[in-house]
């Protein structure tokens, strides 16, 4: 029997040179050669079969050494290695996916059915959650439809090759199904490699708003934070290669990814370390001075003085440094200089036109800011004046306002009210070029800005009706709108980089007093209370004695009737509230209430004052060390909002923003009826960002236009990726 089946008896022998010692590798040998000679009449099974055990034992040396020689490579087809990749991604073995592309099989050249298979190999309860429970295994459609809605593709053909956007496709698959290091190797792999962690960062940031378990939230946060740094990195590092290559980057769409827009899909993905990172901020300075010189001295403080004098006209304007910047970048214009003495440095201010030099002046966010921070002081001046000097009722009894007999309202509070209109049509128009609410509400600024607003227009109704009540009413909603715009006017001074910082300080100790402020309403009310319920008794009940002693009557007061009304609370939180801050009066009574009081009063200043107090001042202390570190990334981010946010601000500030709406909403009209005009020509395209090829098997595949600085930007961070890789195989070995 032995001699007959000789080749099935594997020998281990501990000095042999073959096995290296190893007792798995005995093991796997003599698996391998049951599988021969179970499959020794079909060639292409025995190799099939070879292939599943090597991938299922992921024993890559051996199958190097043994499996994957230049002899069964010959015998093997395509078919059988595109299914061994296959099957060694639904493992997630990254070793094996190396070793099957190094010997010429690609991941471009798995199919829609392949990618349909890695879905199906998904564990229920190990994927990305979706919006309505499924109990069945999770599609590649569905897991769009909840994460990538904008980005749904469909094909017909099943066996149509991924082509070039395998990776892509593979990165997100990857993502899904939360395999974390496969797919951070497949990102490695991709296009744009600085936009696909801005994507799982996305998609984790969302998969941590659904579910519900902390543990699992907690994970999904890391993941979107450790591909928010990866991104960060890998800018960085094209950064310190070439500042305007990284910068460009930024502002080209990127190919393999739906030609998105990194900056606007980090903003989507809240990613705060890119945001944060040394080539945005390059992005910013461009930005923020647009075609003015930024690296001239003291150039914030020119511009300034340019915008205080004469501010509506740029009379002092020609005396900044200008320079002309390259163009927005346009994937379907190629532009060529044939002629070789042409320079392609940036002009500077000494061959830039005097009209070009008011275009730059007023399109530089940096003079908006201005602007509109002048405008604000201005405003908030005039607010202030009208409330304390010029606020009367309506003028329906032809009486005297501003010197003018019969005007209904002062002058000054008519032109605060067009102000805070102008106002208001700033922030419509903001708020439509939202691409949603959600977007809209997330920042706090905005919130302020539309409280504020209706605050203002709720004052504004009433302030017509000529009743005292509405006048009164009218007037406290006013003050209250007006403290709404001062704290409104810290947001302009995120800015600035000594007082950015401090303001994120500040935010975040609020939210400690927030929480403090609960505790301390808890022994206020608790000492309030009781404290003065025994300080009122001796007015309210009235005991009567006579010459011996004896009681005669009880007396209540009121008759015991009507002893609620709100002055009762406002002197029950009056008579606490200053004992947290550590004042103490004497109680002029000296009867047994009065000392229960005064030992109250005692015990609460020991607790609120000295012990609570005391332990704010500590987490603040705690939160200012926390937010020090990372304060100067935040304001950076919050920056990158303020930027992002005079970009888009009217020329004007209000209220001479309402002509420019005006004038914007003419000439937007103008020009959409022109496009429907010659909606009906078509005009080609000469540059596509995707071509279709067709393969000898009659199938279509996708290819990209692989530019060179695409190409470039993979060049540069490949060692980043490579040092990254390495680090995670350490991490699993030890």
């Amino acid at each position: 029997m032995l001699s007959e089946r000789s080749q099935l008896v594997t020998i281990f022998d501990f000095d042999n040179e073959t096995q290296h010692g190893k007792l798995e590798d005995a093991i796997l040998e003599a698996v391998f050669n049951a599988a021969k000679y179970y499959h020794q009449t079909n060639d292409q099974h025995r190799s099939a079969a070879e292939l599943k055990l090597a991938s299922a034992w992921h024993n890559v040396e051996y199958a190097r050494r043994a499996i994957f020689t230049d002899l069964n490579i010959s015998k093997w087809s395509n078919e059988d290695l595109r299914q061994g990749l296959v099957d060694a991604l639904s493992r997630g073995y990254i070793d094996f996916i190396e070793l099957f592309i190094e010997y010429g099989i690609t991941l471009e050249k798995l199919t829609i059915k392949d990618l349909d298979y890695l879905y199906s190999t998904a564990y229920i309860d190990k994927v990305l959650p979706l919006k309505k429970i499924k109990y069945t295994v999770p599609t590649r459609d569905d897991f769009y439809a909840v994460y990538m809605r904008n980005y749904i593709e469909v094909y017909n053909d099943k066996n149509v090759p991924l082509g070039d956007h395998a990776l892509r496709d593979l990165f997100f698959w990857a993502i899904f199904l939360d395999r974390f290091d496969l797919a951070l190797y497949l990102c490695s792999k991709t296009w744009n490699q600085s936009v696909a962690p801005l994507f799982g960062a996305r998609i984790y940031a969302k998969a941590a708003a659904m579910t519900l378990d902390s543990e699992t939230k907690q994970s999904y946060k890391h993941n979107a934070e450790k591909l928010d740094k990866y991104a960060a990195s890998l800018v960085d590092r094209c950064f310190e290669c070439d500042r305007d290559f990284a910068v460009n980057i930024l502002k080209r769409p990127a190919i393999a990814f739906f030609n998105v827009l990194p900056l606007k899909l980090a903003l989507k993905a809240n990613c705060r370390a890119f945001l944060a990172s040394k080539c945005v901020q390059r992005y910013l300075d461009n930005e923020w001075f647009g075609n003015i010189n930024y690296k001239r001295q003291n150039i914030n403080f020119r511009i300034f003085l340019c915008s205080v004098f004469f501010p509506l006209i740029p009379f002092f304007c020609h005396t900044l440094p200008y320079i002309h910047r390259h163009q927005p970048y346009n994937p379907n214009a190629v532009v060529r200089s044939r002629n070789p003495n042409s320079s392609t440095h940036p002009r500077t201010a000494s061959n830039v036109r005097w009209t070009e030099k008011i275009v730059y002046f007023y399109k530089a966010p940096i003079v908006r800011f201005y602007y509109n921070l002048i405008f604000f002081f201005v405003f908030l001046g005039l607010f202030s004046f009208v409330l304390l000097v010029d606020y009367f009722p309506l003028n329906v009894y032809n009486g005297t306002r501003s010197g003018i007999r019969g005007l209904p309202l002062p002058i000054t509070e008519i032109c605060l009210h067009i102000c805070i209109w102008g106002i208001i049509i700033e922030e419509l128009r903001q708020f439509f070029l939202m691409h949603s609410y959600d977007e809209y509400l997330d920042e706090i600024s905005n919130i302020i800005d539309m409280t504020a607003i209706i605050l203002y227009i709720i004052g504004f109704i009433t302030r017509f009706v000529v009743i005292e009540g509405f006048f009164t009413f009218s007037k406290i909603i006013f003050g209250l709108d007006l403290i709404l715009w001062y704290i409104r006017i810290l947001h302009l001074f995120a800015a600035y980089e000594r007082l950015g910082p401090k303001l994120i300080m500040i935010f975040n100790t609020m939210k400690d007093l927030l929480f403090f402020v609960c505790f301390i309403l808890i022994f206020l009310f608790g000492f309030s209370i009781t404290s003065w319920s025994l300080i009122i008794t001796s007015s309210q009940v009235q005991w009567i004695y006579d010459k011996r002693g004896d009681l005669l009557n009880v007396t209540v007061s009121e008759n015991g009737t009507h002893g609620w009304n709100w002055k009762l609370l406002r002197d029950v939180t009056n008579y606490g509230v200053w004992k947290v801050f550590g004042q103490v009066d004497a109680i002029e009574s000296d009867n047994s209430y009065s000392a229960v009081a005064f030992i109250l009063a005692i015990l609460f200043v020991a607790i609120s004052n000295v012990l609570l107090l005391n332990v704010l001042v500590a987490l603040f202390n705690v939160t200012i060390e926390n937010v020090q570190e990372q304060s100067h990334d935040i304001w950076r981010y919050q920056r990158f909002l303020l930027v992002n946010e005079f970009r888009q601000k009217s020329l004007l500030p209000p209220p001479f923003n309402t002509f420019y709406c005006l004038i914007n909403a003419i000439v937007r009209f103008i020009a959409h009826r022109q496009k429907r005009y010659r909606n009906h020509r078509l005009i080609p395209d000469e540059k596509l960002t995707v071509d279709i090829i067709e393969t000898g098997d009659g199938l279509t595949v996708p290819r990209l236009k692989i530019t060179d600085s695409m190409k470039r930007e993979n060049a540069i961070v490949e060692d980043f990726w490579r040092d990254l890789l390495k680090q995670m195989e350490e991490k699993k070995s030890n």
